[in-house]
């Protein structure tokens, strides 16, 4: 009985549309990253360097945020705000940081081939998901960076893993017309990491 109503429920809050969104923002993202593959000269190279492809990361996020809040409202209405929180950070945890760690594990392995440009604390970065913080000031030219096509990316999970963090703070305590300002705020300040970053 309490199976069925949960299925029932994650079909009846699964949106319809988002699939395609989430299609086109991968899409957007692969193209974001093919760049590198060609080089810096020509224009294939530069069309695929064009900075308007990193709107798919914002893309995901907008998506994020739609499902975070939608799933925190919901929670709240069964258990109350402080086990909906508690319900919410475990779900997110068990999604992400298994498989970013593998991931992570699998990447340190440059961190004993020679020549890698893999740094220990780009590593750490990664596994401790601040991985923005310490990625924003090489994307603004800071010298020391270590190899960004390795642990890079976990920018956004980082970003992501953050959001998560105070989500239902923002969802439980914000009223929506603050939420949509700090929404904006947000992709105005992940765009800066497409424009000026590799990704």
């Amino acid at each position: 009985m309490i199976v069925e109503r949960d299925i029932r429920m994650r079909q009846e809050a699964r949106l319809s549309g988002l699939d395609e969104l989430r299609g086109l923002a991968i899409g957007l993202v692969v193209l974001s990253h093919v760049g590198p593959v060609f080089g810096e000269g020509g224009t294939a190279a530069a069309l695929l360097f064009a900075p308007a492809w990193g709107v798919g990361v914002d893309l995901f996020f907008v998506i994020s945020g739609l499902v975070v809040e939608r799933s925190l409202r919901s929670l709240r209405r069964e258990r109350g705000a402080l086990e909906a929180a508690f319900a919410f950070y475990v779900r997110r945890a068990m999604r992400i940081v298994p498989l970013a760690w593998c991931v992570g594990a699998i990447l340190s392995i440059g961190l004993i081939l020679p020549g890698s440009g893999v740094e220990p604390a780009d590593a750490k970065a990664a596994f401790a998901f601040i991985s923005n913080a310490h990625w924003a000031p090489c994307f603004g030219g800071a010298t020391g960076c270590g190899n960004a096509f390795a642990f890079g990316p976990f920018w956004s999970i980082a970003a992501e893993m953050q959001f998560y963090l105070l989500a239902p703070l923002l969802v439980f305590l914000l009223p929506r017309r603050a939420l949509v300002a700090l929404e904006r705020f947000s992709l105005n300040r992940s765009r800066l990491f497409a424009v000026n970053g590799l990704f």
